[in-house]
């Protein structure tokens, strides 16, 4: 069962404290890492039920991690408007942060690569 679970820290201490949080999502990205190679000798193997199994745990973990980052976004989304509100957004953004990877509009498992349209199929 999920329950939610709320607890105080000052304002400015809130991207530190996403960031505590995140770990778990990436610390989860490994666990998957594992698991898809666990799967990959699975099947090359040709042991379908604990690819089945794993599979399951697999789904688990993405569920898990798909709650934990919507919990964090719905707390970064907070605390933009309430620097957006306050006038200090500005303040926030400093040139030490590292720049995002991938848009909010990128896909998630990129896709095969376009003909570029000189190849006849």
């Amino acid at each position: 069962m999920r329950v939610k679970i709320s607890y105080g820290i000052e304002i400015e201490e809130i991207p530190e404290e996403v960031q505590k949080l995140f770990d778990v999502v990436s610390e989860a990205i490994q666990t998957l890492e594992k698991q898809s190679d666990t799967i990959d000798d699975l099947l090359e193997a040709e042991e379908i039920d604990p690819c089945v199994s794993l599979m399951s745990k697999m789904r688990a973990t993405l569920g898990a991690m798909d709650a934990r980052i919507t919990d964090l976004s719905n707390i970064l989304e907070g605390y933009s408007a309430y620097l957006k509100q306050n006038g200090v957004e500005d303040e926030v953004s400093t040139p030490e942060r590292r720049p995002v990877v991938d848009p909010p509009s990128s896909d998630v498992v990129p896709g095969s690569p376009e003909p570029d349209g000189g190849e006849v199929e």
